[in-house]
């Protein structure tokens, strides 16, 4: 009789490297589809362990499931239309991204004959 035995079923996916991994992941911004997608797992699976790491010392924060599904379809628009991606970049890193918090960058000044056309127009405005 064999002293160890084989575990009956298919051997765990949930493993503890693919939940920290996960966490990593979201910790980056990234959301359950997309989380998923990297991991080569299902998103039920994904799901499930952010919910345990949530449980233990691994410190996720709490997503509600209504969150998650929505941010999910919005990473999946973002593929297909450009305003979504340009939505989901705009939150993900609004120094970079943002155009009402982006700083305007400097433009040189004009010389020659734009710069006369400046100087008119400038007049003009009230």
């Amino acid at each position: 009789m064999p002293t160890h035995e084989m575990p009956a079923g298919r051997p765990r996916l949930l493993t503890d490297a693919l939940v920290e991994r996960a966490v990593e992941l979201g910790r980056d911004g990234l959301g359950v589809g997309t989380i998923a997608d990297r991991l080569g797992v299902s998103t039920r699976t994904t799901q499930r362990a952010l919910a345990l790491a949530r449980g233990s010392a691994l410190g996720v924060s709490t997503v509600s499931p209504n969150e998650s599904a929505l941010v999910t379809s919005v990473e999946r628009a973002a593929t297909h239309d450009w305003r979504a991606a340009a939505w989901l970049l705009e939150r993900l890193n609004p120094a970079k991204w943002d155009r009402a918090r982006r700083e305007p960058e400097p433009t040189p000044p004009r010389t020659g004959l734009w710069a006369e056309i400046d100087e008119l127009a400038a007049r003009r405005r009230p």
